[in-house]
């Protein structure tokens, strides 16, 4: 019983509760029924929070746990929740012994903000926290995670249709200001070690904005060691119908470092196509929360063959000049 009770504690331990900042010179009370077969046990934290959890054995030779985080500091959020889970220990002739269970979540907030509960199923083997549909605010997660140092991570992590504000708060970012909207879907492998960690994915927004410009949809593939992405092989569709490419570096380190790093990216107007004529148009913009000024569009006939190549050699060039005042 006390190493499967070792194992859950070194569960929060990863979670970031582990850390001298966070445990500093902890406390805590409880007791144990060693005739009913279960324990309690409050934690309480040296940054305010607390974590009470009580274990009770199941005939099953396994245990059932309900535990109560208390505005608890993990990374940068702030966390309020309730789990529950049902643990079992599984061991044989053949095999070495581990833990295997299912885990959901009540009255959950982050940063004193209501999000998706958690849900889903693990195995705790060898040093290491496996993952199998755990569910979290519409974020899906499968794989395994490091228990101890140097907390190895290999993770897929899919999402559909999750509003933009959400995965703010799920990320742990502040801010009084409402710079994005819309709706976002995508795909991230996360891999490496907790110090050193490569993202790599794919994202797909559609119908929202960036400050004060709308846009239809953005396709963004990116890689790079956390905290710094580079962005490439990416376009971003504005409500006006202009389409851009789009490259460059982004730093999720803060709300802030994104929202600097996503004005900074390289944006280069993507060439259209028609049945005659290829397009490629450009706008420029005097400034934030200002009309657009002046609209290029340059016109290139498509030469479909070399028989339909004018006799003289020429192509033909057109020029659209639009001012807005």
């Amino acid at each position: 019983m006390i190493k499967k009770s070792l194992l859950v504690l070194g569960f929060f331990w990863f979670l970031g509760l582990g850390q001298p900042q966070a445990w500093g010179s902890l406390s805590f009370e409880g007791n144990v029924d060693f005739v009913k077969k279960q324990f309690d046990l409050k934690l309480f934290l040296k940054d305010g929070g607390t974590i009470q959890t009580q274990a009770v054995s199941m005939p099953n030779k396994g245990f059932r746990f309900d535990t109560q985080l208390d505005h608890v500091k993990v990374a940068k959020l702030d966390v309020v929740t309730r789990f529950k889970s049902a643990v079992e220990f599984v061991s044989g002739a053949a095999i070495e012994s581990f833990l295997r269970g299912e885990i959901s979540s009540q009255y959950s907030l982050l940063n004193y903000k209501p999000v998706g509960e958690l849900s889903g199923y693990f195995e705790v083997k060898k040093g290491r926290l496996y993952l199998s549909s755990v569910s979290w605010g519409g974020v899906i997660c499968d794989g395994y995670v490091g228990l101890l140092p140097p907390h190895d991570i290999d993770l897929a992590i899919r999402f559909s249709e999750i509003d933009l504000t959400d995965l703010f708060v799920l990320l742990g970012w502040q801010t009084d200001e409402k710079i994005l909207g819309g709706e976002i879907s995508g795909r991230i492998k996360l891999s490496g070690f907790l110090d050193k960690l490569m993202l790599r994915g794919s994202l797909m927004a559609s119908n929202g904005f960036i400050r004060e410009m709308q846009y239809d949809d953005i396709v963004a593939n990116f890689e790079g060691m956390y905290p710094i992405i580079h962005i490439a092989e990416s376009n971003m569709a504005e409500s006006s119908g202009l389409v851009f490419n789009m490259e460059g570096d982004i730093n999720l380190a803060s709300a802030a470092n994104f929202m600097r790093d996503i004005g900074t990216l390289t944006m280069s107007p993507l060439v259209g196509e028609g049945d005659r004529y290829r397009d490629w148009t450009i706008k420029s913009k005097r400034g934030q929360g200002k009309s657009t000024t002046t609209a290029f569009k340059y016109r290139l006939q498509k030469r479909i063959d070399e028989e339909s190549r004018p006799e003289d050699g020429s192509d033909m060039l057109g020029f659209e000049n639009r001012i807005k005042f």
